[in-house]
Order: structure tokens, then sequence, then C-alpha cells
């Protein structure tokens, strides 16, 4: 297991949407949300970060992250696919999800909060880099295709589903947490073997 110096970063992490801004457009939300994102790229790529760091910051990185791509994928890549001028440009966009998809499926099948190991600190960095790369493209690329095909009413109504759909994704995770905290402090699941 991996040990190095303590980081004085401190975890912002929040599942807060934009819902008290109703007027605020998608891609505004969306580099709201990228901004979060970059807090954790930032420990997840530094080598020297303590992995006690790393690991509550990947805990909540990947929760995060799912609910903005489903969110991103259902809104504005939906809308942007079905328009000529923008469609490689979403197509790269979903092709990059589903890239990010597959590693945090590998991530959140390993116990990692317990076990940090090599495979999970590479496969982290590049989950890590892959999202810094995509926030990026999409921040210079993807929202000049958005900005040039929709108006700024549409890129607002947008937001708003966009946000409905984080906060609908995280009534779905508090259930799914809720039955684990019914087990009582501290239990785990009884793994049966076949």
């Amino acid at each position: 297991m991996k040990k190095s110096r303590n980081t004085n970063s401190t975890l912002k992490f929040s599942m807060k949407t934009s819902a008290d801004h109703p007027q605020e457009d998608v891609l505004t939300t969306i580099k709201a949300q990228h901004k979060v994102l970059k807090e954790s790229i930032k420990v997840l790529k530094d080598e020297e970060a303590a992995v006690h760091l790393k690991q509550r910051h990947l805990a909540q990185f990947l929760p995060y992250l799912k609910m903005h791509s489903e969110a991103e994928e259902r809104t504005i890549y939906a809308t942007l696919e079905e328009i000529d001028d923008a469609q490689v440009a979403t197509i790269e966009a979903i092709t990059e999800h589903a890239l990010a998809k597959s590693l945090v499926s590998e991530l959140e099948k390993k116990d990692f909060s317990s076990v940090w190991d090599s495979e999970t600190e590479a496969k982290a960095k590049v989950l890590a880099e892959l999202v810094e790369h995509h926030a990026e493209e999409e921040e210079e690329e993807f929202f000049e295709k958005a900005r040039q095909n929709l108006a700024r009413i549409e890129l607002v109504a947008i937001g708003q589903e966009f946000r409905s759909l984080c906060r609908e994704f995280q009534a779905r995770e508090a259930e799914q947490v809720q039955p684990r905290r019914q087990r009582g402090h501290g239990e785990r699941p009884v793994m049966k073997s076949h």
C-alpha cells in the first residue's frame, strides 16, 4: 500500500445542483460541475497525495461523475446528436463517456476504501486524466457547437432538465445507501459463496 505526504486538499464535494438558479443555462451548470470534478482530478493525479485523500476523493468522484455523465447524455448530447453540425463532436463525447464508464465500473468493483494498490492507483489516474481531457475539450469545442446551434432559451430549458436529472440521480443514490445503513452501524453484508 502506498503512503505519501499529506496534502492540504480539502474535500468540498457536493451533489449540489443549481436548483436555486432556474435561469442558468446547461453549459454554465456543466462548467460548474466540471470545476467540482477537477478538485478530485488534481488529487487523483498527484503521485505525492496521501492515500487516504485519494480514497476519499475517488469515493465521491465516481458517483458525481456518473450523475454528471448521465445528465449530459440524456439532455445536451441527445439534443445535439440530432443536429448535423454537432454530430461528430457529440459522438466523440459519448465515446469518451463510454471509456470513462468502463473505468468507473472497474474501480467500483475494487475495495479501494480499504486497499489502495498499484492497479487502483493507475486506473484512478487514467480516469482522472480522461475526465480532465474530456472536460477541457467539451468546454472549448463542444460548448461552441451548442451555442452555434441552440438558442439561449433552449440552453436554459436543457439546463433545467439537466438539473432535474441530477436530483433524480441523487435520490436514487440515497435510496441505495439507505438499505445499507439499516443493517446497522459497521455491519457488512454477508457474502455467499457458490
